[in-house]
């Protein structure tokens, strides 16, 4: 006998007791059990058992008829935290089948469930979720009512957020797994089935040259052209920066020396003689140097729940993960799991 988790297990023992020599209402049964909460009324004949935690357990019958021959039988008691739901292999075995397509960078996986078995399942939803094997982070997840009658014929759905419409990007995979309540009385879980996220057949792959100095090439996703070229914005305009200190030096340089005046010459023969002072000259114009603009203050965040939502997660050219925010800003995860941003 099979009874789920905090559920009650009614057995009538009155129509399962019988005296083959006596009157069975001059039987007198009893049970015992070292676990679970197990009641026996003689009066009704009805025996109930409730158990906790899932596992194996044994409740001992003895009775007695009016003659003294006595009986002990065991009874077997599965306790389980819900049934399986299997996921079919090959399209035929199992309680559920899966397909899915569209598992590709850039895109939205769109999964088709049919229901093999005849289980009357009801309250039937599937779970999905989005993870970066990467990063460890599951960046989008979903449920998906799926209709009783439906599910027996198939039902096809697209895991997606609405409110983002994110798509996948390279290292994601898609987490299913399927959950119901049976006629029966008992709940139905799945165990989860994973899909890796893969480079669309004859798309370039992102992050990718095809030249020298590792130039991007093909038409992928782009993501990892965005990466790398928010870090080459960072590299020139730190670049940039530093050229405009050095002209700065040198101006200030040239306009102090222009306007010192001569120094006199000393000729230490017969006489002591200075050089008249110069006539002033003309005044030079002074070169503008535009005020270098300070480097931007370091920010950063200690975990990705306080990065602004409804961005997209890449790759960077070293490997690292980058965080592409909706306000334009990229953000880099640290070892730490916080969030440096760098543009």
């Amino acid at each position: 006998m099979v009874v789920q988790v905090d559920n009650t297990l009614e057995v009538d023992l009155s129509s399962r007791l019988t005296d083959v020599d006596g009157d069975d209402a001059e039987i007198w049964a009893t049970v015992t059990s070292n676990e679970g909460m197990v009641q026996y009324n003689p009066i009704s004949g009805m025996l109930t058992a409730t158990y906790t935690t899932p596992g194996q357990y044994l409740i001992q019958l003895s009775a007695s008829d009016s003659d003294g021959a006595t009986g002990q039988w065991n009874m077997a008691i599965t306790v389980v935290d819900s049934m399986p739901l299997i996921w079919s292999n090959d399209g035929t075995n199992g309680d559920i089948d899966v397909a899915v397509t569209d598992m590709y960078f850039g895109m939205s996986p769109n999964f088709f469930v049919v229901q093999l078995s005849d289980v009357e399942l009801s309250n039937i939803v599937a779970t999905w979720e989005i993870c970066n094997t990467q990063s460890g982070i599951c960046w989008e997840r979903g449920e998906v009512p799926i209709d009783s009658s439906t599910i027996l014929t198939g039902q096809s759905f697209v895991a997606v957020n609405p409110e983002t419409g994110a798509t996948l990007a390279n290292f994601d995979e898609v987490k299913l797994k399927m959950t119901a309540q049976g006629t029966d009385g008992f709940d139905y879980k799945s165990s989860t089935i994973t899909f890796l996220a893969e480079e669309e057949p004859g798309a370039e792959v992102p992050g990718e040259g095809s030249g020298e100095d590792n130039e991007q090439s093909g038409d992928g996703d782009g993501t990892s052209s965005e990466a790398g070229g928010v870090s080459g914005m960072v590299i020139a305009g730190v670049v940039f920066l530093v050229i405009l200190m050095v002209i700065a030096s040198l101006l200030g340089a040239m306009l102090l020396r222009g306007n010192k005046e001569s120094q006199p010459t000393v000729d230490w023969g017969t006489e002591t003689a200075f050089a008249v002072p110069a006539a002033p000259a003309a005044t030079a114009p002074v070169a503008y140097a535009p005020p270098v603009a300070a480097a931007p203050a370091v920010q950063s965040v200690p975990d990705y729940t306080h990065l602004t939502p409804g961005g997209q997660y890449v790759t960077g050219h070293a490997g690292e993960t980058v965080y592409l925010s909706p306000d334009g800003t990229a953000w880099t995860m640290q070892a730490d799991s916080s969030f440096t941003r760098t543009s």
